[in-house]
């Protein structure tokens, strides 16, 4: 069995492959050199925003860098994960779990978060497309633009993502699912 990449190890061996310099894809991606280094070295783990800055900057999927083997289908069921085990800590402190990571050729990225108040460092997110989120455990506030949603467990918000947003947790912990179309 092939031994899986972590996120790093996988933006350097595509940027290697497509012949770029750091300060190439640092370009490309909006990010700086150093941080893109930090990210290659294992120092840094990027925010999902970061990823998919840097996966469109390699012309690649986002799920591409979470999971080298992906495969085609119209449909696919997946095994319950170990979410325990299989999240990944960003650089801004969320935990995040990619569904569907091994499936190429999919239109939306449907992702697991987790955030905890006093762990999740203030930050905003902007990408193209639209987002569809539904909280699962805990309450949060869900800035768009300038607009706050107070969401708790069983809400959802559905939203164009190329607007500024946030997230701040209410409760302690908060867990819900975000999809990513576009």
């Amino acid at each position: 069995m092939e031994k899986e990449l972590k996120i790093g190890q996988k933006i350097r061996k595509y940027r290697k492959e497509q012949k770029l310099t750091l300060q190439q894809l640092a370009d490309r991606s909006d990010c700086s050199k150093s941080l893109i280094s930090k990210i290659e070295n294992d120092k840094a783990m990027p925010a999902i925003a970061t990823v998919a800055r840097i996966a469109d900057a390699l012309s690649l999927e986002t799920s591409a860098l979470f999971n080298a083997k992906a495969r085609s289908s119209s449909s696919s069921v997946f095994e319950s994960p170990d979410f325990e085990n299989e999240m990944t800590t960003t650089e801004v402190g969320y935990q995040a779990y990619p569904f569907a990571r091994k499936l190429a050729g999919k239109t939306m990225q449907p992702f697991m978060f987790v955030a905890e108040k006093g762990k999740l460092q203030t930050h905003s997110l902007q990408h193209p497309g639209e987002e569809f989120i539904y909280v699962l455990i805990g309450q949060m506030n869900f800035w768009v633009g300038k607009k706050c949603y107070k969401l708790k467990r069983g809400e959802s918000l559905y939203f164009d993502s190329s607007k500024v947003h946030k997230v701040e947790p209410i409760s302690k912990k908060v867990q819900y699912i975000a999809v990513f179309v576009g």
